[in-house]
């Protein structure tokens, strides 16, 4: 008979765990339909359930996207979410950008706008993604995906106050100068017809 051992709590009488003088339960398969994991706090089911989720979960055939377009689509999405949510027009804009700048087809974008919006869900730092972004990059592609954050900034044609300082931190991080933010900057506001405020 195979036992384990559980000190973290004891379980009712009559469960199918008896308890031994030392305070442990001791999980009995072959009297009782519980699993061992039955004895343990709540706390540490959910983990583990968590943990087992995350290891264990069916893989849906998507590869996993290239580390650069992961992080350039996950800023894009960040700058979508500055006014507390990504409207039509930008969530459009980005997959249009995502497609042109990796030239990739619709649904290989779609995929990799999900897998960045999964990513981007469990993370609130910039640096990770803009360090990939340096290290994958010579200095004017950087300048060319600052201009891609100010064209979804200005998607809807209204740049807001927070868009336009997220930009310039992630300018700074990507270590694109002042001097050639606003050149992209421009360009952009040329491509939409706006002039700059």
């Amino acid at each position: 008979m195979t036992t384990t051992t559980c000190r973290l709590r004891r379980c009712a009488p009559g469960s199918g765990v008896a308890a031994d003088l030392s305070g442990s339960a001791r999980f009995d398969p072959e009297t009782s339909d519980r699993q061992p994991n039955d004895c343990l706090p709540p706390m540490i089911n959910r983990l583990a359930a968590w943990l087992s989720a995350r290891t264990s979960a069916p893989s849906d055939d998507t590869p996993p996207a290239d580390p650069l377009a992961l992080a350039a689509t996950a800023l894009l999405l960040e700058m979508g979410r500055m006014d507390d949510q990504i409207d039509d027009s930008e969530r459009e804009r980005i997959a249009q950008l995502v497609q042109w700048k990796f030239e990739l087809d619709d649904g290989t974008a779609a995929q990799l706008i999900a897998q960045a919006e999964a990513h981007s869900a469990s993370s609130t730092q910039l640096f990770g993604y803009t360090s990939t972004i340096v290290e994958h990059t010579e200095p004017e592609e950087r300048v060319q995906i600052v201009e891609l954050l100010w064209d979804v900034a200005y998607a809807d044609g209204v740049l807001h106050d927070l868009e336009a300082s997220l930009v310039r931190r992630i300018a700074g991080l990507l270590y694109v100068t002042d001097k050639d933010s606003g050149a992209a900057r421009q360009r952009v506001l040329d491509r939409y017809g706006l002039s700059q405020a």
